[in-house]
């Protein structure tokens, strides 16, 4: 592709690599990354539940 991109627009034409941004814990711990996803994906789900639970009694007027 670098090749194609070089001849169709000139010897000048400069190609930057584009990664995807890494959080802090990703930076230091990249074998933690993995783990990071699952602690906040239970932390989405237990504050989702909190908020239900509260709903279910709020119609009972507790």
């Amino acid at each position: 592709m670098r090749s194609f991109l070089k001849q169709r627009y000139g010897e000048k034409t400069r190609l930057q690599l584009v990664s995807m941004p890494r959080g802090l814990f990703g930076r230091k711990l990249g074998v933690f990354s993995s783990q990071a996803n699952g602690i906040a994906a239970s932390a989405a789900d237990g504050l989702f539940d909190a908020a239900e639970e509260r709903a279910l009694w709020s119609r009972f007027g507790l």
